[in-house]
């Protein structure tokens, strides 16, 4: 088997909505049981410092989109599966500033068990950004009536 054949055999792409992300309850393949794995950042991977107008843009689309009741192309997140200490999880490769937004405005809207809120954050940068992203959420918000609705809407993304 050539070089090309053992990569494609290695990789799976799959569309999936936020919230199997954000609960990664799947099917363990080997036991067929549904399992939680974790979502992971590496060390390798940048700080977390997303600026107020790229939150305020995921915001906004996520908003406009939920409200419609429409699918929401969040662009492209890459996970590599990881059990390198026994404790199986999946590495973000890419989409990392998009999935820690996310988690903070679920845990502003009251979900504390997401899998990236316990997460550590080595860069004394992301810790203001944080911050500011947990701050700019909170005044989004505050402007949008109905939260209760909004907050359902966005549980199913």
């Amino acid at each position: 088997m050539n070089t090309v054949n053992k990569i494609e055999k290695q990789v799976e792409l799959k569309v999936e909505s936020l919230g199997n992300i954000f609960g990664l309850l799947l099917n363990d393949k080997e036991s067929g049981n549904v399992r939680k794995y974790k979502l992971s950042i590496p060390d390798y991977q940048r700080a977390y410092e997303w600026k107020s107008y790229h939150v305020k843009n995921l915001l906004n689309d996520t908003y406009s989109g939920s409200i419609k009741d429409l699918k929401y192309l969040m662009g492209t997140i890459i996970l590599h599966y990881n059990n390198s200490d026994g404790d199986i999880k999946y590495d973000i490769i890419d989409g990392q500033q998009r999935l820690i937004t996310l988690t903070i405005l679920l845990y502003c809207l009251g979900v504390t068990n997401s899998p990236l809120i316990n997460s550590n954050f080595s860069n004394a940068n992301s810790f203001y950004y944080i911050q500011n992203t947990k701050n700019e959420i909170n005044a989004f918000l505050k402007n949008k009536t109905n939260l209760q609705l909004l907050s359902k809407q966005w549980r199913k993304v």
